[in-house]
């Protein structure tokens, strides 16, 4: 243990993380190795390490890297979570996957998809404020179901309904929690446009 924290001052952390796994440490052998800031060796770390705190570290941890612009990482941080049955964290991610379709993207169908799967994990958890947060997503939910459904009104060329929903959406009291109301405005001067 002692050669593994001066190692670890001395900032080889993958030599640090080899010491304390070899010492049976392995919640300190992942810290240890998330200082390394080396996603392919926490992945490769907490799949052999195979414990739940391990995995749910190492979930958090990629999501802090560059994961919507990795499948792999993104496929990564799912099985940690499932193999970990943190549920909460699951959803959460699904949640976030859903805002980054909205934001980066303006992919409302993608995210209503994500957003859907967060409240399916979310029901599987123990959390204690559950309730209240499955109520949040399932209003959020709405919203992006009645804006793709505006979206699909005016591909369709039915332009009554479509405005008819936006004006809706428009008036929504927390619509922004949801969706972003420029994409609204923006998706209706497209199409008259």
């Amino acid at each position: 243990m002692r050669v593994a924290k001066i190692v670890k001052k001395q900032g080889d952390f993958k030599l640090g993380a080899k010491i304390y796994t070899m010492a049976n440490e392995k919640m300190k052998g992942i810290k240890c190795l998330l200082k390394s800031g080396d996603v392919k060796s926490v992945i490769s770390f907490a799949q052999t390490a195979r414990q739940t705190e391990v995995y749910i570290l190492a979930g958090n941890f990629l999501q802090n890297q560059n994961w919507h612009n990795d499948p792999e990482i993104m496929k990564t941080i799912i099985s940690f979570y499932q193999k970990a049955k943190s549920f909460e964290s699951l959803a959460n991610f699904y949640d976030a996957c859903a805002q980054v379709e909205i934001d980066e993207y303006r992919d409302y169908e993608k995210a209503l998809g994500a957003m859907k799967e967060a409240m399916r994990q979310l029901e599987k958890s123990q959390a204690t404020d559950k309730e209240v947060k499955l109520s949040l997503m399932r209003k959020r939910v709405t919203v992006i179901e009645k804006f793709v459904q505006a979206r699909e009104s005016l591909n369709s060329n039915d332009s009554a309904t479509a405005m008819t929903i936006c004006d809706q959406l428009v008036d929504t009291p927390g619509v922004e929690e949801a969706i972003r109301l420029g994409d609204v405005f923006a998706q209706l001067i497209e199409h008259y446009s």
